[in-house]
C-alpha cells in the first residue's frame, strides 16, 4: 500500500522500480500487506573474513559471484574517520557438510546490551568509534560461530 493509501501488485516483473524499494526499504515507500515467498533449504555455512576495501571488488568477482557454495556474504566497512570506508569486515557464508549437533535450534540474540552501550558510545567519541572497529573483528570471531545454519545467520 503506497502512502496515498492506494494498492498495487508489485514484483520483480510488476511494477519493478517500487518491488526495489519495497525490498529493504524499512517501510519508507510502501507497506507490504501480502507477501508470496519463496522458501529455500536450510543449509550450513562456514565463515570466512576480512580485506583492505581495494581488495574487495576483484574478491567478489572471484570468489562470492556467481559461486553456488556462497550461500550468504556481507561486509561491513570501517566507520572511523581515520579510514572510513576503507577497510572492509567480509562475511562471506560457505556450504559445509558439517552438521554440529543443534546446527538447526533458531538461538536467541546475545550480548544485545552490550553491543547497544559499545554502538552508543561509537556515536559520540572518535576514541569510541575507534576502539569499537579495533574490536569488531576478533569479537565478532569469538563471539559468533563460525558453522552455522541459514536461519540463524540470518
Amino acid at each position: 500500500m503506497k502512502a496515498d493509501g492506494s494498492i498495487v501488485q508489485v514484483s520483480r516483473a510488476e511494477n519493478p522500480e517500487l518491488f526495489s524499494l519495497a525490498i529493504g526499504g524499512y517501510g519508507l515507500f510502501g507497506v507490504i500487506l501480502d507477501v508470496d515467498l519463496e522458501l529455500t533449504t536450510n543449509d550450513v555455512f562456514e565463515k570466512h573474513a576480512s580485506m583492505n576495501y581495494r581488495e574487495y571488488p576483484a574478491f567478489f568477482d572471484k570468489y562470492i559471484k556467481g559461486n553456488p557454495e556462497v550461500g550468504l556474504e556481507y561486509a561491513w566497512p570501517s566507520i572511523r574517520k581515520s579510514d572510513f570506508l576503507r577497510h572492509v569486515a567480509v562475511y562471506k557464508f560457505v556450504k559445509t557438510a558439517e552438521r554440529p549437533a543443534g546446527i538447526y535450534k533458531l538461538q536467541e540474540e546475545t550480548g544485545v546490551t552490550r553491543n547497544r552501550a559499545a554502538f552508543a558510545l561509537s556515536r559520540h567519541s572518535d576514541t569510541g568509534e575507534s576502539v569499537r572497529w579495533f574490536l569488531h573483528e576478533p569479537m565478532a570471531d569469538l563471539l559468533s560461530t563460525h558453522i552455522i545454519s541459514r536461519n540463524n545467520a540470518m
